[in-house]
C-alpha cells in the first residue's frame, strides 16, 4: 500500500499508487499496475483497511494511480474496461499523469 486516506466525501477512502516507472514497455508495465491495482482490490475486500482506521466506516473506494509518466492510448482501453467494472464494487479507478 502506498498510500491510505479517507477522502473529502464521508466515507470515502483514498488507496494510492505511486507510479514512478516509465511507458517503454507498455506490456510489462499494465502487468505491474494490474498486480497492484488487483492486491488493492484484495486488501479493500478482504476488510483490511479496518486495520487502518477501524473507527470510520468506508462503503466508497478510490484506487487513485499517481502516474509520473502519461499512460499511452494504448492502454486507455485497459482502464477503462478496469474501472467500469470495479464502479460495481463501489470502487473508482482515477489515473492522474504528472503535469
Amino acid at each position: 500500500m502506498d498510500a491510505f486516506t479517507a477522502g473529502d466525501a464521508p466515507g470515502e477512502a483514498i488507496l494510492f499508487v505511486f507510479d514512478h516507472l516509465s511507458w517503454d514497455d507498455p506490456g510489462e508495465h499494465l502487468q505491474l499496475l494490474q498486480d497492484k491495482i488487483n492486491a488493492y482490490l484484495g486488501f479493500i475486500e478482504s476488510g483490511q483497511y479496518r486495520k487502518i482506521g477501524p473507527k470510520r466506516k468506508f462503503d466508497r473506494f478510490i484506487i487513485r494511480v499517481m502516474s509520473m509518466f502519461p499512460p499511452p492510448s494504448s492502454v486507455e482501453s485497459y482502464f477503462q474496461a478496469a474501472a467500469s467494472q470495479m464502479e460495481k464494487f463501489d470502487v473508482r479507478l482515477e489515473i492522474v499523469p504528472a503535469d
